[in-house]
């Protein structure tokens, strides 16, 4: 439950909260070293304060809805590892309130990404990933123009671990990220 400010009575220091959550994942290898995975959860959340606004008190509650869905794919050969993987997560969220003090509007982010690398030796003590991911965001609440707004990300990255002895290993690396509201970015 909530625990009451000891400066603002009738107030909440922290906010109260109850969370049920089911997971479930699946794991199949159709031949050596090829894993498929699937995982799915599944989350309730309650939260909930009391606060005040403009000198009137009342009790403020959120109902967050999320979910998650991925299927996946992991490959050895030699040494080389493949992984590819695509998911999706959304969440909702909706805020009750009392005393005629207005509620935030109900809103909704989905989320659909797909990534995948590769990973491979080159000589003994050095190590080459490549990979990418292409990300889809939507966010629906009724005070956005139009009701919604989305963007989509594509990103490619690069890395080069060099094993230089037992206790070094460098790291470089490099990641260009398209951004479709932001624009380019490398890092």
């Amino acid at each position: 439950s909530a625990v009451e400010s000891k400066l603002n009575p009738g107030q909440s220091a922290i906010e109260g909260r109850e969370k049920q959550q089911l997971s479930l994942g699946l794991n199949w290898q159709p031949i050596k070293n090829h894993d498929i995975e699937f995982e799915y959860s599944n989350g309730q959340e309650d939260r909930w304060l009391d606060t005040a606004s403009r000198g009137t008190p009342y009790q403020s509650s959120y109902d967050i809805d999320r979910e998650q869905i991925s299927l996946g794919w992991k490959g050895k050969l030699g040494k080389t590892n493949t992984a590819l993987r695509a998911y999706k997560s959304s969440v909702d969220v909706e805020n009750h309130t009392t005393n005629g003090v207005r509620a935030t509007a109900p809103q909704q982010l989905e989320d659909t990404v797909l990534e995948g690398n590769i990973n491979f030796a080159v000589g003994e003590k050095q190590f080459f990933t490549v990979g990418m991911e292409h990300r889809t965001e939507e966010l629906k609440n009724t005070l956005l123009t139009n009701g919604s707004e989305d963007f989509t990300l594509k990103s490619i990255y690069f890395q080069d671990e060099i094993d230089v002895s037992d206790n070094v290993l460098v790291t470089l690396g490099a990641r260009v990220d398209d951004h479709e509201i932001f624009g380019n970015e490398t890092s």
